[in-house]
């Protein structure tokens, strides 16, 4: 479901919240203090079957994953639409709401900015869901940008080199008034399997060593998603 802008940025000082419905894994979150959830694609990649079988796991623990903390994602006005903050680490779990929020104000023609300066670490559903963020934005004659230093970029992106395809600005704009918190809730399992896939296709074609990498993902989650027909 797209994110729709009337969102309660009020004046009276408050932290108002934003939710997206059904926009991530039942229960799911990213949790800070471990290095075992989310993918691991800021370290040397790991072979295709054990990446495979960790993006599935998440997905066959989507509907039964206890609660833990999410990412803080702060949103804030600015003069031609609205900046993203990303506190923490952007994961499989907020990338689903990321994506319907940006899309949603792209659609309303508003630019938006991300701003990953006190971003720790991008799994491989987040970067993909950047790259359909950026392609959607060329397509369309949209505005998504980047704001982060040179030494977040190495961190987040030397790797998988996305820096030399993401647009990246150099100044981080004014921001207007108080941010609101993007609260995130869920979708079903099979919905939360075609967003993995999405990405992960994404991804894959853009070709370089870890193509072959995302595509047995993709190939995974295309005989989970049969199941589902089937079924």
């Amino acid at each position: 479901m797209g994110a729709k802008l009337h969102y309660p940025f009020g004046s009276g000082g408050g932290r108002a919240r934003v939710t997206v419905k059904n926009a991530c894994g039942p229960g799911g979150s990213s949790d800070r203090n471990s290095s075992k959830r989310g993918l691991p694609y800021g370290r040397p990649f790991i072979n295709a079957a054990d990446l495979a079988k960790e993006v599935m796991t998440v997905a066959e623990e989507s509907d039964s994953m206890p609660s833990r903390k999410f990412a803080n994602i702060e949103i804030y006005r600015i003069d031609t639409g609205y900046l993203f903050r990303i506190v923490g680490r952007g994961t499989l779990r907020e990338s689903p709401a990321v994506r319907d929020f940006v899309c949603g104000a792209m659609e309303d023609g508003a630019a938006v900015v991300m701003d990953l300066s006190e971003c720790e670490h991008l799994d491989s559903t987040f970067l993909g869901c950047l790259v359909i963020l950026h392609q959607r934005a060329e397509r369309d004659g949209g505005s998504f940008v980047l704001f982060a230093d040179a030494a977040v970029r190495r961190e987040l992106f030397s790797l998988s080199r996305l820096d030399t395809i993401l647009v990246f600005i150099e100044q981080r704009p004014p921001c207007i008034g108080e941010p609101v918190t993007l609260q995130i809730t869920h979708l079903e399992r099979k919905e939360f399997c075609q967003h993995l896939l999405a990405t992960h296709r994404r991804l894959a074609e853009l070709g370089g060593p870890a193509a072959e990498t995302f595509q047995h993902v993709v190939e995974q989650l295309r005989r989970d998603l049969d199941h589902f027909r089937r079924d």
